[in-house]
């Protein structure tokens, strides 16, 4: 398993030791006064607010510590250790009526963090209003934060792309991972495997199917080109591409649209266009392979087909439990989750989708561009109308009328809703597709306990992303801007806290500090990482070079372990709702927490995606591998060092508005309509006109991305 995360080892392995080792101990905290810090730490999901404190309604009896009972308001475990550690006694600010990191942000804002002394939020949202004198410069006091002042020594880039305008540094970075592919699309490789390696079509579905009409094709007609393609064992061929006829026009031809009829013009198409000297093992490979070389096309088409043949797909669930299959679905319905379904528009080669900042990207000019507007603002509409199209086509649910929240749990557990008076015997439904994280996205919660006990053949993976030919000159390749980076999460210290007791500041900034301190078992980012030693086996892994906490082997990993029985699975959810462990501020979270807790099925995708990474060909913006395409390839920091000014500039945009958490859902629906709450493509490119976005909102980041360069 070593080699799955062997990109990463390297650099993530001298960034933890560095953590582990500070260079400068001549200062060391005073922890014998006892002092209170006010925390907001608001991370929510599927509505459920979580922070410091336990926010379940039930009780929680951890069987690591016995007697011990946690109910509501009580400090989690890792905060509860950190406070007997440091002498602090921590209060939880953060509410329930806040549904969301950012809307707890603005709150405080507007109070001018009255009495909050550290505060959860976007590095962008914190730097902007540490330029505006709101939090508090840790740069001045790095004297008193050796750990991330060697952090910052064995990392100065890290440093440099943190650092406001005026020279001062207002939040620290919360990293997941380095140069890795983070977000990806996920598939039901099984599904996959159904349609294009059948021997044959004769038990597929002969009812008929209404094909949608509203997607556009996104490829030509006429095509004949190579793709370099990644074999498994890590060299590469090139596999040739020719055709005459797009696979949409292909299946709306069909003169009698059964799902049998779909699937034998679609098969007929794959062998036609990718020829008898593929190098394939099995046609499936072409969708699912690490030699994949779909296009985006050819993804729809067999989405089609997939939902074309739902009694054919379903033919082994027992009777009675799966109703229905989805194609395309988000996460979740919540704003912040749908805005996983736009990151996934680089299925059709939209630059910035999966930006870290905002939708803004670099293009071949060296320039700083934003996806919504400028050159590339037609590519953008028609990108988000596609969405829409699939909605319209049925490929993507439209998510308003699901009765749960997590669609995600939904569709590849199986499991049914509850019952209610219009449907007293609900069917569950299985999903094919998404784009997300990973390792949540396969959990054993999800698969092995999920829908793998009404379909054993289930196999749900990650998946390269579709060739598009990105530079407009017909070379197709797998490209992403989606890498593992510093992350859009940190936390600060309000600039309020400066009128208390220096006492304060000073077991504010220990706190801080000691998230980058990883020297010692009860070190605290030790602690925030893995949670207290009880949650732990006592064994140190040798990851790649790098001292790894094993996580208890049977009571919080295995199959009867904590992470199964309370969290379905999902290892990050168990650890920010029971143990408080590596919530979304700053410190380093260790690959080798997610190596221990990976599925079957999160192994087999996540080795898929890095044996192309490793072959050059799937390239992340900002990797070595994607250095030959120059400005194209670099990656946009996850923040800009803006002036007052040019705050200002962006404050008084309102096109961003359009694309804000809050209207997605109804923008995926509805596109850019004018209807259902959005705007229409014409009003809304006359809003960037009347805007000045040029002179405006561009010319401010343009500004900010030359300064963050040094220039």
């Amino acid at each position: 398993m070593k080699k799955i995360f062997s990109l990463l080892a390297f650099m993530l392995a001298t960034v933890a030791l560095v953590a582990c080792n500070p260079t400068t101990k001549d200062y060391e905290p005073d922890f014998s006064k006892q002092v209170d810090l006010n925390v907001a730490i608001n991370y929510t999901t599927s509505g459920q607010l979580y922070s410091i404190s336990y926010q379940r309604e039930g009780s929680y009896s951890p069987v690591m510590k016995p007697g011990k009972t946690y109910v509501q308001g009580d400090l989690l475990p890792a905060w509860e250790r950190i406070g007997e550690l440091t002498n602090t006694r921590f209060h939880d600010k953060a509410v329930a009526s806040d549904k969301s990191t950012n809307e707890q942000f603005t709150r405080l804002l507007g109070t001018g963090f009255k009495d909050i002394d550290l505060v959860n939020g976007t590095g962008a949202l914190i730097g902007d209003a540490g330029v505006q004198g709101s939090f508090v410069d840790l740069s001045q006091y790095l004297d008193q934060m050796p750990n991330i002042s060697a952090f910052f020594e064995a990392n100065p880039s890290v440093k440099q792309s943190i650092t406001s305008h005026d020279g001062s540094i207002y939040f620290t970075p919360y990293f997941d991972g380095i140069n890795e592919l983070e977000h990806m699309f996920l598939a039901r490789i099984d599904w996959i495997k159904d349609i294009l390696d059948a021997p044959s079509t004769d038990g597929f579905d002969t009812a008929e199917y209404e094909l949608g009409t509203n997607y556009v094709k996104e490829t030509p007609d006429t095509a004949n080109y190579e793709v370099t393609v990644a074999n498994s064992n890590g060299t590469t061929r090139k596999v040739t591409k020719s055709r005459t006829q797009n696979v949409i026009d292909v299946l709306r031809a069909v003169e009698v649209k059964t799902g049998k009829n779909l699937a034998d013009a679609f098969m007929g198409y794959i062998k036609s266009t990718y020829g008898n000297n593929h190098g394939y093992a099995k046609l499936s490979d072409i969708f699912a392979g690490t030699d994949a070389s779909y296009d985006v096309d050819e993804l729809v088409a067999l989405m089609y087909v997939i939902d074309a043949n739902p009694n054919y797909i379903l033919r082994q669930v027992p009777t009675g439990t799966i109703g229905s299959i989805e194609m395309y679905f988000p996460r979740e319905k919540g704003g912040n989750r749908v805005r996983q379904m736009f990151r996934g528009l680089e299925m059709f080669g939209l630059r910035g989708a999966s930006s870290r900042n905002e939708w803004l990207y670099i293009g071949e000019d060296g320039e700083l561009h934003d996806a919504r507007a400028g050159q590339q603002v037609d590519k953008f509409i028609s990108s988000v109308n596609q969405l829409s199209n699939l909605v319209k086509d049925g490929l993507i649910p439209n998510v308003s009328g699901f009765s749960t929240t997590n669609l995600r749990q939904e569709l590849l557990s199986g499991a049914a809703p509850a019952p209610s008076e219009d449907n007293p015997n609900p069917t569950g439904r299985f999903g094919f597709l998404t784009f997300d994280y990973n390792a949540s996205s396969t959990t054993t919660g999800l698969i092995e306990n999920g829908g793998k006990k009404l379909d054993p053949d289930m196999e749900f993976q990650a998946i390269l992303p579709p060739v598009v030919d990105w530079r407009g000159d017909g070379k197709y390749i797998h490209f992403s801007e989606s890498n593992r980076s510093v992350k859009n999460e940190a936390w600060g210290i309000p600039a309020s806290i400066l009128e208390k007791d220096r006492s304060v500041l000073d077991r504010a900034l220990a706190i801080v500090d000691g998230m980058y301190d990883y020297s010692e078992p009860e070190s605290l980012g030790n602690i925030h990482l893995y949670g207290p030693v009880e949650w732990r086996s006592g064994k140190v892994l040798d990851y790649n070079g790098e001292a790894v906490y094993e996580l208890h082997k049977t009571q919080v990993l295995g199959p009867e372990g904590e992470i199964a029985t309370k969290a379905n699975g999902n290892h990050i959810n168990y650890l920010r709702w029971y143990v408080g462990a590596t919530m979304p501020i700053g410190h380093v979270r260790s690959l080798g927490l997610e190596f221990q807790t990976l599925s079957a099925d999160g192994i087999k995708g996540i080795e898929r995606i890095n044996t192309a990474v490793q072959a050059g060909v799937l390239k992340i913006a900002g990797h070595d591998n994607a250095k030959d395409l120059g400005n194209f390839g670099k990656l946009v920091p996850t923040f800009l060092p803006y002036n007052e000014i040019e705050i200002s500039a962006r404050e008084n945009t309102t096109f961003r508005n359009h694309t804000a958490d809050g209207v997605l859902l109804a923008l995926m629906n509805n596109g850019f309509s004018g209807t259902q709450d959005t705007i229409s493509a014409s009003a809304y490119k006359a809003l960037l006109e009347s805007e000045n976005y040029n002179t405006s909102y561009l010319a401010a980041v343009r500004a900010a991305y030359k300064r963050s360069l040094g220039d």
